[in-house]
């Protein structure tokens, strides 16, 4: 059977999978706190709540659910700006990262970025390990 993957929009049912993703995410950074697992859980809502609250006043941002043989697996959301559009979020399950799914998703969005002459930016950490598919996608530090 062949796989299928594509993109739809972000609805008020997808929360809980986003909750999901947003704890997958920055797991791994608040268990380095050494917080008992109760204190994490309670951090990571806080911060995803205060996340969602963000996003809710971002009127153009384009976030959508990525979805691979119909299951959500990540997300991408997208901020256009005058002269630019800026890559905001992407985030995948762990089982979905390192298989070329993030790199074909920042792609596409470069090239529909390009067909309409802008540019792409995005902010990132330094000590994010995706940096260096930022690089090789192109993207330079400023």
């Amino acid at each position: 059977m062949m796989t299928h993957m594509r993109l739809r929009p972000v609805t008020p049912d997808d929360q809980a999978f986003l909750r999901t993703l947003y704890h997958s995410v920055r797991s791994e950074e608040v268990a380095a706190w050494a917080w008992d697992p109760a204190m994490q859980q309670a951090f990571l809502d806080q911060q995803f709540m205060a996340r969602q609250a963000q996003l809710n006043t971002m009127s153009t941002l384009n976030a959508r659910i990525v979805l691979y043989d119909e299951l959500p697996i990540g997300q991408i959301a997208t901020l256009p700006g005058l002269h630019s559009i800026e890559l905001h979020d992407i985030d995948l399950l762990p089982a979905y990262r390192g298989r070329g799914i993030g790199t074909m998703l920042i792609q596409a969005e470069l090239a529909a970025a390009a067909q309409v002459g802008k540019g792409m930016f995005l902010h990132v950490l330094v000590s994010n390990p995706a940096i260096r598919l930022y690089q090789r996608l192109g993207f330079r530090p400023v």
